[in-house]
């Protein structure tokens, strides 16, 4: 299915009798003269809902903030993060993978709601400019989804004591979404503890720099941008009961976010 998304509008597209691995967001953010791509200003100006309704009346929420909260939530020091933000001739091509499989019966209805605000890209012309919605099609049985949630940490708060909950895939702490870790004058975590069941992970801010830029030893001219605490690697990493403890340099300011990636059911 595909539809088309204006900006600094709220637009809403409705999935019925589809099974889907995903969908694009092929965004073509234009100047005035028709042609020249803008540059991504903000993509946290996009406030973006994902929810499937089943017939029984019963609606899951994967997804309902900021799309680069979803991004990077999904995706940090990865190349699809990196795919998701190049300028291309065309546009941006932003896929949205699921990582499984979708089922949406004809009974039962998946709804994507996006407002993409004029000032999520740089000069950009709201008469050339859209943003093309296509969901992408899937064969298999249906599989668990990623859930993301984004969690404020408090602005002015210098620690973080947060109960995550379970059938965690990824934590990431997003403490500036302005500029890369290293060159960012915000926030840093000085040191972090995260418990789960069966595990913990007590280390320094030093070592979860290597981390992260290990992650991106396969494309090592892109920055580290946000700090992925944990990533489970299969099924088996997934955790459960999962508490996260960090101090901060400073205070942090009211964008701060820790971004959760669980895996469920909906």
């Amino acid at each position: 299915m595909k539809d088309v998304f204006n900006f600094n509008k709220t637009n809403v597209l409705r999935v019925q009798g589809e099974r889907i691995s995903g969908f694009l967001l092929d965004v073509n953010a234009l100047k005035t003269d028709g042609t020249t791509v803008c540059d991504i200003a903000d993509l946290n100006k996009i406030q973006i809902e994902i929810s499937v309704k089943r017939k029984g009346g019963v609606t899951s929420t994967i997804f309902n903030g900021k799309l680069n909260h979803l991004l990077t939530a999904l995706y940090a020091q990865t190349h699809k993060y990196e795919n998701c933000v190049k300028k291309l001739n065309s546009g941006y091509k932003m896929l949205i993978d699921f990582g499984g499989v979708l089922d949406i019966p004809i009974d039962d209805e998946l709804t994507i709601s996006m407002r993409p605000e004029t000032a999520s890209f740089s000069s950009l012309s709201t008469v050339n400019s859209s943003i093309e919605i296509e969901t992408i099609p899937a064969i298999g049985n249906p599989t668990q989804m990623p859930i993301v949630e984004s969690i404020s940490i408090g602005n002015g708060k210098t620690s973080i004591d947060e109960v995550l909950g379970s059938m965690v895939v990824a934590v990431v702490v997003a403490n500036d979404f302005t500029a890369s870790y290293d060159a960012s004058t915000k926030a840093k975590i000085e040191d972090v503890t995260l418990s789960a069941l069966g595990f913990e992970k007590k280390v320094s801010n030093n070592l979860l720099i290597a981390e992260n830029m290990d992650m991106l030893k396969n494309n090592p001219e892109s920055a580290v941008k946000q700090i992925v605490v944990y990533r489970a690697k299969d099924r088996s990493g997934i955790l459960n009961s999962v508490k996260l403890k960090a101090n901060l340099s400073k205070a942090v300011d009211s964008d701060a976010r820790i971004l959760i990636l669980r895996t469920g059911r909906v």
